[in-house]
């Protein structure tokens, strides 16, 4: 079936390898590229007059997502060679064509992004900053955090209707910068009169975690309130009349029935006495005459 044609389509039939040998292979033999990190006026002819002084390319796409203030692109060489060849002298540069340095580098499949982005996030380079103005973009937040150190980029989030939604992320060179930038930024008034709230980013599960073991902590605090802070009288009472602490329910003292107490005293005037908090009413028996 190899190199047969079904439906205008030629068939490629190979023996089954597995996924690690598929991915060293490729690594030799990729053409397709990812750059970021372009402005917002980057334009297809700009970057493709940029690229073919490096080496030849097949296709070039610009992308431009409605959340994000730059522009990202796809680009296939015509080969492996000169895709390389454009990482290596492209990457980490300064550009016009680029907000801060421009980031290149081989574009990989959609299974391979979640483990570069968690081992990404592990290394604590990526400050999550809130509390910023509307007005707000990546050329005010470099001027007051790029006196901690280098950074690699910045992300503004914005709404699907292209709104911004009051918070971004900046990515240090070093862990050590992103530090500094949190032991000086965070609670400190920088644009209008609104303190900012600047803390390590976290990844979705960590962040998750961490909520529930807040929220474990306050349960159990506000339980060790209402035991210790109980009246005698409310406390937990064993059916005796003793205290008693139990797990998730509080028992009270049992309520007894009232009891009648017969004398043998000529009278029909009733007396009620308290016994160790029982209601007992003594009636003198009138005699049979």
């Amino acid at each position: 079936m190899d190199g047969k044609e079904l439906k205008g389509t030629t068939i490629d039939v190979q023996h089954f390898r597995p996924r690690h040998e598929r991915e060293k292979e490729s690594e030799t033999t990729f053409t397709k590229i990812f750059i970021k990190n372009l402005t917002s006026s980057t334009t297809e002819e700009e970057l493709k007059a940029v690229l073919t002084k490096i080496a030849p390319i097949e296709s070039i796409f610009v992308g431009a997502p409605k959340q994000y203030s730059t522009k990202f692109s796809l680009v296939t060489m015509a080969e492996h060679e000169g895709a390389v060849k454009v990482i290596e002298e492209l990457s980490e540069t300064v550009s016009p064509l680029a907000e801060g340095k421009m980031y290149v580098a081989r574009h990989r499949s959609r299974g391979q992004r979640p483990i570069q982005k968690s081992q990404f996030q592990s290394e604590g380079r990526n400050v999550y900053v809130k509390h910023l103005p509307q007005d707000i973009s990546d050329e005010k937040l470099r001027e007051a955090f790029g006196q901690f150190g280098e950074i690699e980029s910045i992300h503004l989030q914005m709404s699907p209707d292209n709104l911004f939604r009051g918070f971004a992320f900046i990515c240090f060179a070093t862990k050590e910068s992103a530090d500094k930038s949190v032991a000086s930024m965070h609670g400190r008034t920088v644009y209008d009169n609104r303190p900012l709230y600047v803390k390590l980013a976290q990844s979705r599960d960590a962040r998750a975690r961490m909520l529930q073991e807040q929220r474990a902590r306050q349960q159990n605090r506000t339980f060790m309130n209402m035991t210790m802070g109980m009246p005698q009288q409310m406390m937990p009472m064993h059916p005796m009349g003793n205290p008693m602490m139990t797990n998730n329910m509080m028992m009270r003292r049992p309520m007894l029935p009232r009891c009648l107490l017969y004398t043998s005293d000529a009278a029909d005037e009733e007396d009620s006495v308290d016994l160790g908090g029982r209601r007992i009413i003594k009636k003198k028996k009138k005699k049979d005459t």
